[in-house]
């Protein structure tokens, strides 16, 4: 399989999981808190080039919005999709790029998740009338258990596929 066709295949499966992925929590009562989508965005940036990843994270939200309602198209699609290609294109560039351990890139890149999210809130809230100050904190903290989940899950999942990889299944 040639890296153009193995970043294409990985890319579209973890795309269509960041698309289920919701869907399935949101049918738990589990949605929001957990940030179902960002699971299998994550994951795919350790394995695709940061284009594929950039890509995928920013249309997923939009795909997932008109697909299925969720995320809402105002103001929560274009927050998601910023935080998404940051998020998978941060993981992919170091870990994929630069080589950095794969620890440091999952931190690096929830960190770089989070920052976007900060300047998109506070970008955004002004232009609704909301207070910036207040749903700002509030955007950071909700999701901390999804932070959690993403410590816990990417990993076992990056330790799977590099697995099944090592075994010729990916390539």
């Amino acid at each position: 399989m040639t890296q153009r066709t193995r970043n294409m295949t990985f890319a579209a499966l973890f795309g269509a999981a960041a698309i289920v992925m919701p869907i399935l929590f949101h049918g738990l009562g589990l949605g929001s808190v957990f940030t179902p989508m960002f699971l299998p965005l994550l994951t795919m940036g350790f394995f695709v080039l940061p284009a594929y990843a950039g890509v995928v994270g920013f249309l997923s939200p939009w795909i997932s919005a008109f697909l299925t309602g969720m995320p809402p198209l105002i103001p929560t699609a274009p927050i998601m999709s910023v935080e998404g290609a940051a998020l998978a294109s941060t993981a992919s560039f170091l870990y994929q790029k630069k080589h950095v351990n794969f620890w440091l890139s999952l931190l690096a890149a929830i960190a770089a998740e989070r920052i976007v999210l900060l300047i998109a809130v506070l970008v955004v809230a002004p232009l609704l009338d909301l207070p910036a100050t207040m749903l700002s904190l509030s955007a950071l903290t909700v999701t901390l258990p999804g932070i959690a989940l993403q410590m816990v899950v990417v990993p076992i999942l990056v330790k799977f596929f590099e697995r099944h990889a090592k075994m010729g299944a990916f390539s």
